[in-house]
């Protein structure tokens, strides 16, 4: 086993391990939600959604730069999986770091006598007790889903163990040799603010240990005050990554999410999340508070679950400083995530479960010595780590496989398809195909004629410029009604005296005055969800379901449609094999569009042959969730 000792060594065997699994798993193309805005933001140098992700959108476009013999989509989740596979790597050294500060027999005065109560960690358990936590992180179910399709979470991995791991390895140095060290870790940290904000989580341990260092009493001292404002200087250089959002909106790129360079206002409502943090505090403690408990067993293997009940015990015995240290690390993730009202909540407990699996590991090594110095036995501690490893990639490979998952992508096709030639169509779903379409228009060429207005975008200030600029032919006639809305729209970002009344009363105009100037120069459509949602918009227009889209027709005209039903055999079969409110969602869409296209074929059209393959496509959907 002594080539086990090299600490190098044993972060890379976990790094190339998990990758090699990693990539049975990774998504072929895009996926839901974000997935096709972030490809296309990478891929085209733009400035991505609320807060921008600048660190995440420069390294993706250079990786996408790179000469591989793929789709932008699929390098970048390869991407994905390469960073969530080195943080798996990085976590392995933040053990080694961590058994490195607390590795010491420690003595306790009992009646006058001196005892040593508590032993040394063996070298052979460090080592094996590193790859198999290693792994156990790297193949749980909340890290593995950011190795299969490109969003930031994946980098935000690196950021946070690579963060944590540098820390630590300062706490290792001598007091001389700690400012550099301490410079390139808070650099490292302001960069991490450009990927994503919950780099801020790490706050409440780094702060106490940065004034409690293990083997050190309190110190609040001039000197460490001095020395933390020292690191303001490399601080302010990792954020100047946020200049890149400015800067790059200026030049009006493609993808121009929130036009920041207008004002300072406008780059911090966006780089702030703002319009996100309606989303706190909102009554959300309890269900995220049953989803977490709900996860935190097979997070750890089942088995992990009594070696971190141990670990806590054992890491606040041998080094009260590293405990507070870890516990500050799960309690700070939790306050955030368990008052964070999303629906994908689970990315933010990512920090939590790293606190956890450092506890696990102290636990398993902990009983690894404990056996070692009893029985000098090495076969149980390898048949542990080998059947904790099999237990959570059996756990959790089926649920994270996305190999085969393209269900986006064919979603979007069957919506574009049939679209006639230069339509203009009306949607809100982001989720399904909206984002996808951007990256599939932009970057692969995916039906360049089509005009797609992403209904619920018009309600933000930089959208209807964004869209004026691009397609100045839909707004020739609308020009009095758009200044009206923007007028209102931007009184309500910006905080000012608006009128709830006055902006839907604009708003309502807007849309439906997009329609009436538009009707004779465009095929115009909308999906289901503006349909429901949007009635002033029809005012004097009915629509005539066509696949997943409504085209869009006066009231006093006759129209029979022509479309094909399209055949949605291989969506069902994907939402068939995959669970989750997006695969639901999307399923329920499907159904209810076909439904309504059974309504309209019987009633109105009185096609049965029609009725009849509609139908066939519904019986296909039947046993889907």
């Amino acid at each position: 086993m002594h080539f086990l000792s090299s600490t190098l060594l044993r972060a890379f065997l976990v790094s190339i391990v998990s990758f090699m699994v990693y990539l049975t798993t990774i998504a072929p193309d895009v996926g839901f939600t974000d997935s096709g805005e972030l490809a296309a933001v990478c891929t085209t140098l733009g400035v991505a959604h609320p807060t921008g992700y600048p660190l995440y959108t420069i390294i993706g476009h250079v990786w996408t730069l790179l000469p591989l013999p793929f789709s932008p989509i699929y390098s970048l989740n390869i991407f994905a999986g390469l960073c969530v596979a080195a943080s798996a790597g990085i976590f392995s050294w933040m053990l080694t770091l961590i058994f490195g500060l607390i590795n010491q027999p420690k003595t306790q005065q009992k009646k006058g006598k001196t005892a040593t109560n508590i032993l040394a960690f063996s070298p052979f358990a460090e080592y094996v007790t590193t790859i198999a936590l290693s792994c156990l992180y790297a193949f749980s179910s909340i890290i593995w889903h950011q190795a299969t399709s490109n969003e930031v979470y994946s980098l935000q991995l690196v950021v946070l163990t690579l963060s944590i791991a540098l820390f630590l390895r300062v706490m290792t140095l001598e007091p001389h040799h700690r400012l550099a060290a301490l410079m390139l870790w808070i650099a490292i940290i302001g960069l991490g603010f450009g990927n994503h904000g919950t780099t801020i989580l790490l706050a409440p341990a780094m702060i106490f240990m940065f004034f409690k260092r293990p083997q050190e009493k309190f110190d609040i001292s001039a000197k460490r005050w001095k020395e933390l404002s020292l690191l303001t200087i490399p601080f302010i250089a990792g954020l100047c990554v946020w200049l890149y959002l400015p800067l790059r909106s200026a030049a009006l790129p493609d993808f121009n999410w929130g036009e920041v360079h207008r004002s300072f206002d406008k780059f911090w409502y966006h780089a702030s999340g703002k319009q996100f943090q309606i989303w706190m505090f909102n009554g959300s403690f309890s269900n995220n508070f049953q989803e977490f408990i709900s996860l935190l067993p097979g997070q750890l293997g089942y088995v992990g679950a009594a070696f971190a009940l141990i670990g806590i015990i054992q890491l606040f015995k041998r080094n009260g400083t590293i405990g507070t240290f870890t516990a500050l690390l799960f309690f700070g993730c939790v306050f955030y995530a368990f008052n964070y009202g999303i629906d994908d909540i689970e990315p933010y407990f990512s920090l939590a479960f790293i606190a956890l699996f450092i506890f696990t590991a102290i636990g398993f090594a902990y009983v690894l010595t404990t056996v070692q110095t009893k029985s000098n036995n090495i076969a149980l501690p390898i048949t542990l780590t080998l059947l904790m490893t099999c237990i959570n990639i059996g756990l959790h490979y089926k649920q994270a496989d996305k190999s085969d998952d393209t269900v986006v992508r064919d979603y979007t096709q069957i919506m574009v398809k049939n679209l006639p030639k230069n339509s203009v169509i009306f949607s809100s779903q982001w989720d399904y195909w909206c984002s996808a379409f951007w990256y599939k228009q932009s970057c692969e060429n995916m039906r360049p004629d089509i005009i797609l207005i992403e209904k619920e975008l018009l309600r933000r200030t930089w959208y209807p410029r964004l869209i004026q600029r691009k397609y100045p032919q839909l707004f020739v006639s609308l020009k009095a009604e758009m200044k009206e809305f923007e007028q209102e729209l931007e009184l309500f970002e910006s905080g000012g005296n608006y009128s709830d009344i006055r902006l839907q009363g604009a708003w309502e105009k807007m849309l439906h005055r997009m329609i009436t100037t538009n009707y004779e120069k465009f095929p115009l459509y909308i999906t289901h969800d503006v349909l429901q949602s949007e009635q002033a918009m029809m005012r004097g227009y009915r629509p005539v379901p066509e696949g997943l889209a409504y085209k869009i027709i006066k009231d006093s005209e006759t129209y029979t449609s022509a479309v094909a039903v399209p055949d949605y055999t291989k969506v069902a079969l994907t939402l068939q094999k995959y669970e989750g409110h997006l695969y639901e969602g999307m399923q329920q869409v499907i159904t209810t569009t076909l439904q309504t296209s059974a309504y309209y074929a019987e009633k109105i059209e009185k096609d049965q042959i029609k009725v009849r393959k509609i139908q066939e496509q519904l019986q296909k959907f039947s046993a889907s969730h």
